[in-house]
């Protein structure tokens, strides 16, 4: 993503505050399942930290430049890191999240992304684009998916990990598409 595209995006995270939404989210989980080291898979802007219990010890990943130079000077004092996550390599964290990332990943590729995101934690919490058929909706310039139940299922399945709860975000549509977005945490099985 270039600059320009960059401040666009930001300028639309900060009008719309999902960060707010996806930090108590987060909250709850680590409440409730005593997760206390998390790692966010495609930080943006770096709007998320502020948001945490201060007890959590958080770092994050992103791709993009611009993004990282942002989450960096946002917050001087955590561990952000400018890698691809397909070359990534991280310790194990309690939690992973992803928030709005997945959807950027071709279908053919999905699945596997998925498994390497998911193997860093514990648990994934993460947000996705369902609909009734597997498509790139072509939208964005580059690959902006949504999935069908069966394919969540089967990157679940190589993954090793299981559901432990969902819930929609929104529903309707969207890029020409009727879908729906999920969160969706996810525990490694034993």
């Amino acid at each position: 993503m270039d600059e320009k595209r960059f401040l666009n995006e930001k300028a639309g995270w900060l009008r719309d505050k999902l960060y707010l939404e996806y930090a108590d989210t987060i909250n709850e989980v680590c409440g409730q399942y005593e997760t206390r080291t998390i790692l966010e898979i495609g930080c943006g802007a770096g709007l998320i930290p502020a948001h945490l219990n201060p007890q959590l010890t958080y770092s994050a990943v992103d791709a993009n430049i611009h993004c990282v130079r942002e989450a960096c000077s946002r917050n001087p004092t955590l561990s952000i890191s400018l890698e691809d996550i397909r070359d990534f390599s991280h310790p194990p964290v309690d939690l992973v999240c992803s928030f709005a990332v997945l959807k950027h990943f071709s279908l053919l590729e999905v699945s596997t992304i998925f498994a390497k995101m998911s193997s860093f934690g514990r648990y994934f919490l993460f947000t996705v684009q369902l609909s009734d058929v597997d498509i790139d909706d072509g939208t964005e310039g580059y690959p902006h998916i949504w999935i069908e139940e069966s394919s969540l299922k089967g990157m679940l399945l190589l993954a090793g990990h299981e559901i432990v709860w969902r819930r929609t975000r929104w529903e309707g549509e969207s890029h020409d598409t009727m879908g729906r977005e999920d969160y969706v945490l996810t525990r490694r099985m034993e």
